[in-house]
C-alpha cells in the first residue's frame, strides 16, 4: 500500500496572493481565513491576497499568514480528497503546521503560538541581532567546517537548517557570517537574508525563553499519526514532548535531509506539500531523487493530478 507524507513549508514560501486561488475555489478555505481573523483582530485574508510585501516581510504577520494558509489548504485537500496521511513534518515554522494538521494542536492554539512566536521574532530581527545565509552547492560537511573555522564555539555562527546534501543555511552575527560567506564564496552560492532573525541558532535563546510558558501553558492531544520533529529527524514519541521539541527547535538545526531520510526508509511514495509555493516540493526530489511522487497542493495543475494518482490507487478511494 502506498505511504502519504504531507510537507508543511517555513517563513521565507509567503508570497503576496498566497491562498486566494485556494479561497476562490473552497468554501474551507475562506472559512479558515475569517477563523484567523477573528482570532487575531485583523483580516489577514486582505493581507495574504491584496496587501503589500512589506506586510508579509514582517514576522508578527508571516507566521499566522503562513499557518493559516497551509492549514486551510489541508483542509480543502481533506474534504475534496481525505486520504489521511501517515506522516507528517514541516519545515521550522511549518511544523506548527503539521502538529495542528495531526491534531496535537488546535488551530486556535497554534495561530496564538505563531503570533507570538513571530512577534518575539520581529524584535530580535528589528534589534539587528544576527541573519541567515543560504548556501547551495556546497556540501553540508564544508559548511560545516567553514562555521567551526571561524567559531570553534558555535555561538556566533552555525549552521542553522540542514535541507540537503548540497543546501544548508548558517545562522550568526554580522562579523562572523560575514567571513564564513567569504570562505565559501568561490565554492556555491550564497544567499543573504539580511532581514531575517538568526534562526535556529544560539542566538534565538532569547526568544526561547520568552516562548517556553506559552509553549507549556497548551494542552496537546494525542497525535493522529506521526509528525517528525525538526530537532531529532523523527516522529514525536507522543504529545507530552511536542512543547520541550518545539522550545528546542527555536536554537537548534533543522535536521530537514534526516528527515527525509527517515520518510524514505518507512517507504513512503507520495508526498503533498500543503502551503504556498513549491519549496519543500523540490527539497524531496533534492533528497530523494526517485521513488517518490511529488504534488505541490498550492498548484492546481497538481491538485489535479493528484485527485487523478490517488482515484487510480483502489486501496485509497
Amino acid at each position: 500500500m502506498e505511504k502519504i507524507a504531507f510537507l508543511f513549508p517555513g517563513q521565507g514560501s509567503q508570497y503576496l496572493g498566497m491562498g486566494k486561488a485556494l479561497a476562490d475555489e473552497y468554501a474551507v478555505v475562506r472559512h479558515t481565513f475569517e477563523e484567523a481573523s477573528d482570532l487575531l483582530g485583523y483580516d489577514l485574508a486582505e493581507i495574504c491576497f491584496e496587501g503589500s510585501y512589506s506586510d508579509l516581510a514582517d514576522s508578527a504577520i508571516a507566521q499566522p499568514a503562513l499557518l493559516t494558509t497551509s492549514i486551510s489548504a489541508f483542509r480543502a485537500y481533506m474534504q475534496e480528497i481525505g486520504v489521511k496521511p501517515d506522516f507528517a513534518a514541516g519545515h521550522s515554522l511549518g511544523e506548527y503546521a503539521a502538529l495542528t494538521a495531526s491534531g496535537a494542536l488546535t488551530f486556535k492554539d497554534a495561530l496564538l503560538l505563531v503570533k507570538l512566536r513571530g512577534e518575539l521574532t520581529q524584535q530580535l530581527i528589528n534589534n539587528g541581532n544576527g541573519r541567515m545565509t543560504i548556501v547551495d552547492g556546497v556540501h553540508e560537511s564544508i559548511v560545516e567546517q567553514e562555521c567551526l573555522s571561524v567559531d570553534p564555539s558555535g555561538t556566533h555562527v552555525s549552521v542553522s537548517c540542514r535541507n540537503g546534501p548540497e543546501q544548508t543555511a548558517i545562522s550568526g552575527e554580522e562579523d562572523a557570517i560575514s567571513r564564513v560567506e567569504l570562505n565559501l564564496q568561490e565554492l556555491g552560492s550564497l544567499t543573504p537574508l539580511f532581514k531575517s532573525a538568526p534562526f535556529h541558532s544560539s542566538l534565538m535563546t532569547e526568544v526561547a525563553d520568552q516562548f517556553t510558558e506559552s509553549l507549556h501553558s497548551v494542552n496537546y492531544s494525542r497525535l493522529g499519526w506521526p509528525v517528525i520533529s525538526n530537532v531529532t529527524g523523527l516522529p514525536y514519541p507522543d504529545e507530552h514532548s511536542v512543547a520541550d521539541l518545539l522550545i528546542r527547535q527555536i536554537t537548534h538545526p533543522v535536521r530537514w535531509s534526516d528527515t527525509m531520510s527517515f520518510l524514505s526508509k518507512q517507504r513512503v511514495s507520495l508526498t503533498v506539500e500543503s502551503g504556498p509555493k513549491n519549496v519543500l516540493t523540490a527539497l524531496v526530489e533534492a533528497n530523494v531523487p526517485k521513488g517518490i511522487n511529488v504534488f505541490c497542493f498550492d498548484s492546481r495543475f497538481d491538485r489535479q493530478n493528484l485527485a487523478q494518482h490517488l482515484n487510480l490507487q483502489g486501496d485509497f478511494i
